[in-house]
Parts: structure tokens; C-alpha cells; sequence
């Protein structure tokens, strides 16, 4: 996550280089809509990214506890034989 949160701009950033655009050149009005539109799917998109990461993260918890039950258990079965 550190190396896309380097990646980032924060929406500050890019609202006011939009807004002195947009004063510079009234014609880039559309193209800010569009940008805005945009952003807001990436925030989106970036928030379903770290939801599927944090439950790739829960499930490799849960496998790697059973593969670590599984290999205690076949010590013990070991143990006794």
C-alpha cells in the first residue's frame, strides 16, 4: 500500500490546479467535469482494491493457521506411531 500511497495526489492538489485551469481557460470546464467524474470512480476503485487486499490478507491468515495446525498434528501422530 506504501508504494501506491506514494504514487497519489490528494484531492486538494488536483481541485486547484482544475479550478486555475479551468480560470485560465474557460474551455476546460467540460474536461474538468469529466476529470471529476473520473476521480471519483478512482476513489472507488482505490476503496474495492484494499477491501480485496484485506481479504486476501484474512484468508492467507486462515490458510497458513490450518497448514500450521495440519503440520502439529502430524508431529503428534508421529510422536505416538
Amino acid at each position: 500500500m506504501a508504494a501506491l500511497s506514494a504514487l497519489s495526489v490528494s484531492e486538494d492538489e488536483i481541485q486547484d490546479a482544475l479550478d486555475k485551469a479551468i480560470a485560465e481557460c474557460p474551455e476546460f470546464t467540460e474536461l474538468g467535469e469529466r476529470l471529476a467524474a473520473l476521480n471519483e470512480r478512482k476513489a472507488i476503485f482505490a476503496a474495492r482494491i484494499a477491501e480485496a487486499a484485506a481479504r486476501i490478507d484474512a484468508a492467507t491468515h486462515v490458510l497458513t493457521s490450518a497448514r500450521l495446525t495440519q503440520i502439529e498434528l502430524q508431529r503428534c501422530i508421529a510422536e505416538d506411531a
